[in-house]
């Protein structure tokens, strides 16, 4: 099936094929990047399936290969990314290590989609998975519905923006089936890609323990 273009895709796909440079951060920003570009792609769930729920599923994935979504998806990545330097307690390596792969991140994004406010708009998620972190316990819940509904405001690459979440966040409805799937597919990039992301930063810092 044709997705939608993705600039992003185009550069992860060119990078994963260029001569990796000495730069074990830059490397590590790649990897990142490109893992990120697999989002929505090539996603199966096992299960036999009649025509038109094959037809919903691949309309599904065409309206949310953008890289709207992947913008997205990339500011709960790094988040994600930014907790882990939290939780193990890596302070002074986060501020360096997290702030070279966001500003990479923020640098390809530019090239593809027409945001001005990216830095705003990223700044604005980290604030908003941060706050749910900080105020409830078990916060993976609350995550999840906010990072659900802003995947489905990039439906036909829609750009992302900056929202008020304590005052004016309408839950957006789309068809049952149609969010079935799309939550699927992004539980599937959580639990698979994220933890292989992690674990690639964590091999990064290992590499450089090594070298001394």
């Amino acid at each position: 099936m044709r997705r939608r273009l993705s600039k992003v895709r185009a550069w992860a796909e060119a990078q994963s094929r260029e001569k990796q440079e000495e730069n074990p951060l830059k490397i590590l920003s790649d990897s990142l990047i490109y893992a990120l570009s697999q989002f929505c792609t090539n996603w199966e769930d096992g299960n036999k399936e009649d025509k038109n729920l094959k037809r919903i599923k691949e309309k599904v994935i065409k309206d949310f290969s953008g890289d709207s979504i992947l913008f997205e998806i990339g500011c709960y990545l790094y988040f994600r990314i930014d907790l882990w330097h939290i939780k193990n307690e890596m302070q002074e390596l986060r501020e360096k290590t997290v702030g070279f792969l966001i500003n990479q991140f923020l640098t390809v994004f530019s090239g593809s989609l027409n945001l001005k406010d990216n830095e705003d708009i990223l700044q604005n998620r980290l604030n908003l998975y941060g706050k749910l972190v900080r105020e409830y316990e078990n916060p993976e819940e609350e995550i999840s519905f906010y990072l659900n509904q802003l995947v489905i405001r990039t439906s036909n690459n829609t750009l992302p923006q900056i929202h008020n979440f304590a005052d004016d966040f309408p839950v957006i409805i789309i068809g049952i089936i149609e969010e079935t799937i799309l939550k699927a597919i992004i539980k599937s990039f959580n639990d698979v890609m994220i933890p292989i992301c992690l674990k690639n930063v964590e091999k990064f810092y290992e590499m450089l323990s090594k070298d001394g």
